[in-house]
C-alpha cells in the first residue's frame, strides 16, 4: 500500500524538483498543495503519511501552521525543508513541533527520501519516553544524536507554544503571529532576555553551545553598498541576546585587510589588530613551529577588541598597508582556524570588496555567505561578475544567499529585486529597508540595532533570525518593485548580458 505524502511548496521550480524525485519512489503517493491553508486541509482530511513542508511557504506563519498540523494530523509524519541550514532551528523544530525529517534545500534530493524512508511507521504514536536527542540523532546523523534536549516528543505543542492558534482559525487563514519565533523563546526586541512570557529554560535554547558554531560570511565585489554596516550591526543585535541568563558570544572578524574600519566605527581604540597575531605566528613559524598552530581561547582572546557595552569582541583589520604585505594564506588559514576552535556561538567575517586570497579563504571556511547588493546598477552588475567567476571554480554556491540592502521605501527606480534574484540565480535571503540616518548613528560609534526600534533595527533582527532565530521584532519589508524594464535592459532577459 503506497504511503500518501501530502507536499506544500510554494515556489514553482522547486516543485517540479521535488515532483520528479517523487515520481522515482512508486511507494509513495503525492498529493500537492501550493499555499500552506490548501496544505492543511488536505492534512486534516487525508491523514497521510508525512507532511512535506517548504519554510518558503507564505500565505500563513511557518509554525503556527506545524502547531495545528501536530493537532489535526497527529500521527502523519513532518518533513520540514529550510532554505538554510540552521542548526539551532533544527533542533527547535524537532524538539517542539515533533518535525521527523529536516534537510535544507541543497540536501533534498539525496537525503530527503532516504530519511523518510527510514522514519517510523505512520500511525505509530512516538513512545512517551523517547527523548528528542534520540529521534533528532537517528533522522540527522549530522547531529549523531549527541544533544542533550529535555523536552519529550509527546508533549502537546499547544503546552509549549505560547499564543498558539487554535486549529479552527485556520479556514479563515493564519492571523499575523503576535510574537516572533525567539520571542516564544522569551526574548524582548533588542534580543534580551525575558521574565516567564517565554518557554522555562527546559524547553528554551539552553545548552546553544553544545549546537555547532553559525560562521557567517558578509561579502560584496562593490564597495559603498553598507556591507561593514550590516557586519556590525548584525554582530552587536546578536551580543545583546541572552539565552538563559547568558550573553551569546559573539565574534567579528575584519577581514578587509587594507581598508578595515570595524573598530572605527565601533570607536575603538585599534591598539591590537589582526597584524599584531599574525606577528606572533610568523615568530613561532620562524622558531621552528610546522603544522597548524594552535592558540588556546584565552591566547586568542588577546588578540581581540571589546565592546563594552554588548561584550562583542572584534579581530581588527591592520591599521596600515605595510602591515598587510606579508600576510600569507596560511596565516589566514591558522587565524580562522583558531577563532573556529573557540567557544564563540556565531561568528561574523566582514571581507574585503575583491577575490584576493585573503577573501576567498574566508568565503570558503563560512558556513553562510550573505552576498549585499543595492539596487545600485554597479553594485548588480559587479555582482553579477563575482557570481559567474565562482560558478566557473565550482564555489559552493548553496551558501551564498543574496541581501538587498539600502531597500527604498516609495521611490520606484525600475529595479526589481526578484529580477536581480533570477538574473544572478541565488534566493533572496532578507530586504534591508534604507534607513537615512544610519550614516549619522555610525559616525557617532553607535549602533541602530541598540537604539529605539525603527524599520532598519527590526529588519537588522529578522535577518538575524534566519541564521540564528533568537529575535523576536522582525517585519516584513515589501519586494514589490514591479518595474522590470531597466533590468531587463541594461542585463537582457534572466540577466544575461
Amino acid at each position: 500500500m503506497k504511503k500518501q505524502v501530502v507536499l506544500i511548496e510554494q515556489n514553482p521550480a522547486k516543485l517540479e524538483d521535488l515532483k520528479r524525485i517523487f515520481a522515482l519512489e512508486p511507494e509513495f503517493a503525492l498529493d500537492i498543495a501550493s499555499t500552506g491553508n490548501e496544505g492543511y486541509n488536505k492534512a486534516k482530511n487525508i491523514q497521510p503519511s508525512f507532511v512535506v513542508i517548504s519554510d518558503t511557504v507564505n500565505d500563513i506563519d511557518f509554525f503556527q501552521l506545524l502547531n495545528v498540523l501536530s493537532n489535526e494530523a497527529p500521527y502523519s509524519k513532518k518533513a520540514v525543508i529550510l532554505t538554510v541550514e540552521n542548526p539551532a532551528l533544527q533542533v527547535y523544530l524537532a524538539n517542539n513541533f515533533k518535525v521527523n525529517v529536516i534537510v535544507t534545500q541543497n540536501q533534498v534530493a539525496e537525503r530527503l527520501i532516504m530519511l523518510m524512508k527510514q522514519s517510523t511507521p505512520t500511525g505509530v504514536p512516538q513512545p512517551a519516553q523517547t527523548s528528542a536527542s534520540q529521534q533528532f540523532g537517528a533522522q540527522n546523523p549530522q547531529y549523531g544524536g549527541s544533544l542533550s534536549l529535555q523536552q519529550p516528543w509527546n508533549t502537546p505543542v499547544a503546552q509549549t507554544m505560547p499564543g498558539s492558534v487554535p486549529a479552527q482559525n485556520i479556514q479563515q487563514g493564519f492571523p499575523p503571529p503576535q510574537q516572533g519565533f525567539a520571542g516564544q523563546l522569551g526574548y524582548n526586541a533588542h534580543g534580551t532576555e525575558q521574565g516567564s512570557q517565554g518557554f522555562s529554560d527546559q524547553a528554551s535554547m539552553k545548552g546553544v553551545r553544545t549546537l555547532k558554531q553559525t560562521v557567517i560570511a558578509i561579502s560584496s565585489p562593490k564597495g559603498g553598498v553598507g556591507k561593514s554596516t550590516l557586519s556590525k550591526e548584525l554582530a552587536l543585535a546578536f551580543a545583546s541576546v541572552k539565552i538563559s541568563g547568558h550573553p551569546l558570544k559573539v565574534c567579528l572578524v575584519d577581514f578587509d585587510l587594507d581598508f578595515g574600519d570595524s573598530a572605527s566605527m565601533l570607536k575603538l581604540s585599534p591598539h591590537i589588530t589582526i597584524s599584531t597575531w599574525i606577528a606572533d605566528i610568523k615568530q613561532k613559524v620562524k622558531t621552528g613551529a610546522y603544522g597548524s598552530i594552535k592558540y588556546s581561547q584565552q591566547q586568542v582572546e588577546r588578540y581581540l577588541l571589546t565592546h563594552k557595552d554588548t561584550g562583542l569582541r572584534i579581530l581588527a583589520a591592520p591599521t596600515s598597508h605595510s602591515d598587510d604585505i606579508e600576510i600569507t594564506d596560511f596565516d589566514i588559514e591558522t587565524v580562522i582556524d583558531n577563532i573556529k576552535g573557540c567557544d564563540f556561538d556565531i561568528v561574523i567575517f566582514d571581507t574585503a570588496n575583491n577575490t584576493a586570497n585573503h577573501t576567498m579563504i574566508a568565503l570558503e571556511r563560512a558556513a553562510t555567505i550573505l552576498l549585499v547588493t543595492t539596487l545600485d546598477v554597479a553594485a548588480i552588475y559587479d555582482s553579477k561578475i563575482l557570481v559567474d567567476t565562482l560558478r566557473t571554480i565550482e564555489f559552493p554556491m548553496q551558501k551564498i544567499k543574496l541581501l538587498i540592502n539600502r531597500m527604498p521605501k516609495n521611490e520606484n527606480n525600475g529595479v526589481n529585486v526578484h529580477e536581480i534574484s533570477q538574473m544572478l540565480s541565488l534566493p533572496i535571503l532578507d530586504v534591508i529597508p534604507e534607513y537615512p540616518l544610519i550614516s549619522k548613528i555610525t559616525n557617532w560609534g553607535n549602533a541602530a540595532v541598540l537604539e529605539r526600534d525603527t524599520e532598519f533595527s527590526m529588519a537588522i533582527r529578522r535577518l538575524g533570525n534566519h541564521l540564528f532565530p533568537v529575535f523576536n521584532k522582525a517585519i516584513r519589508t515589501s519586494t514589490q518593485r514591479e518595474n522590470k524594464s531597466l533590468i531587463g535592459k541594461l542585463f537582457g532577459r534572466n540577466g544575461k548580458k
